[in-house]
């Protein structure tokens, strides 16, 4: 028979760390966490005041959101649309979220921690399946990574790492292992320090702006025109005020039409009936951006304009949905348009001048009101050319701005 170990022996391996235990007591995660979890919390408390608009306050907010084709994802938005309970609860759900379920976050409870995780992760993983927003769902989902509890990281460790040297290997000899030199220590103290008081100039210049409306201490945080020049030199000026007050209700798509005239044809304020000697060709391709490589056909004239057909994709990416959603910013569409058409066309082919119009409806209205945007010339001497087009008959008779 085999003798029994010592009773030390056998003491000493009763006290080995077994796989998944959490960290001692000593262990701190760095300040650097508190502070992500401080820009997150400032970042849904700026928007849920925001949202108090009449679609958040029915909850037809979701439902309202996912009717638009230049915002919903198909096939998921398809199937939410058809359960209008649903909708209504993820309207409600959304709100308290924003407003409350950050607070799960700084609690000293490894629970609570996860179950920030969990709401925060669940509501933009679903935006994610269900809206064309962009990336900002995957980093919002990346940062929230931080309030995991260890015990979690511990079993996901185990999981990963199933060789037995790292399954029992002591988590006070990792930490120890990588402690800091005392000098590194008080440079990270010192740059900690620094994003504390951007991030807190950062939240008063929010709070400011926001008005005495949606945060009570406006009048008495404003940072000077100073402290808001440094931040917006340093791009820390955020507007956290997405689908705020009001949820989007109208859809929207844009169609650009250039004016070309072709070599040989007298396309001048002096010609007689000059629209319809004028050539047009689509630029607003089907994928959802400009295009400078189509034909030019001789009987698509200014005069013989029809309602512009639908793409396949409104737009092709959400950055250029923002860029065409702001008029201001879309007017720089007109200048790269003119510059690809000379760099890649002919010089037969002559763009004088771009028109933008936008198309929207109100669902579940399907009939689209056609409104000219504004009008852009490629050349300063075809500027009069451009604003003595008259406006097609299926246009709405507001009067359209110039570039």
């Amino acid at each position: 028979t085999l003798a029994k170990p010592p009773r030390a022996a056998r003491s000493s391996s009763s006290k080995r760390e077994t796989p998944g235990e959490a960290r001692p007591a000593t262990y701190s995660a760095p300040t650097s966490a508190f502070l992500i979890l401080l820009q997150l919390a400032i970042m849904y408390a700026y928007t849920a005041s925001k949202k108090t608009g009449e679609t958040w306050v029915s909850g037809r907010a979701v439902e309202a959101v996912l009717h638009l084709p230049q915002y919903s994802r198909e096939p998921m938005a398809g199937l939410l649309v058809q359960l209008p309970l649903l909708c209504h609860l993820l309207s409600s759900a959304t709100l308290w979220v924003e407003r409350c379920g950050w607070c799960l976050a700084f609690m000293p409870f490894s629970r609570a921690r996860l179950a920030a995780l969990v709401l925060f992760g669940g509501l933009h993983f679903g935006m994610n399946l269900a809206l064309r927003v962009g990336n900002f769902q995957l980093f919002a989902m990346s940062a929230w990574l931080v309030v995991t509890p260890p015990s979690v990281l511990n079993s996901i460790q185990v999981w990963l790492l199933p060789w037995a040297w790292m399954r029992h290997r002591a988590p006070t000899k990792f930490a120890e292992a990588h402690r800091r030199p005392p000098l590194v220590r008080v440079i990270g103290w010192v740059l900690t320090i620094m994003a504390l008081l951007l991030m807190t100039a950062g939240m008063a210049e929010a709070c400011a702006q926001s008005g005495q409306k949606h945060c009570s201490l406006a009048k008495y945080v404003d940072p000077g025109r100073g402290i808001r020049g440094l931040l917006a030199e340093l791009g820390l000026i955020q507007r956290w005020n997405m689908f705020a007050p009001d949820a989007p209700t109208r859809t929207l798509r844009v169609s650009i039409v250039g004016i070309v005239a072709l070599h040989g044809r007298s396309c001048t304020l002096e010609s007689n009936r000059y629209w319809e000697v004028c050539r047009v060709a689509p630029l607003w391709g089907q994928d959802g951006f400009p295009i400078v490589h189509v034909p030019v056909e001789e009987v698509s004239s200014w005069g013989s304009l029809q309602p512009p057909a639908r793409t396949k994709v409104d737009f092709a990416t959400n950055r250029w949905r923002k860029l065409m959603e702001n008029k201001n910013n879309s007017k720089a569409v007109g200048a790269y348009i003119c510059q690809q058409w000379r760099i890649h066309r002919s010089p037969r082919e002559k763009l004088l001048g771009i028109w933008f119009t936008r198309a929207r409806s109100t669902p579940p209205q399907t009939e689209e009101v056609y409104k000219s945007d504004f009008k852009y010339w490629c050349h300063a001497e075809t500027k009069d050319l451009m604003m003595s087009l008259p406006l097609p008959s299926w246009v709405t008779s507001e009067k359209p701005k110039y570039k």
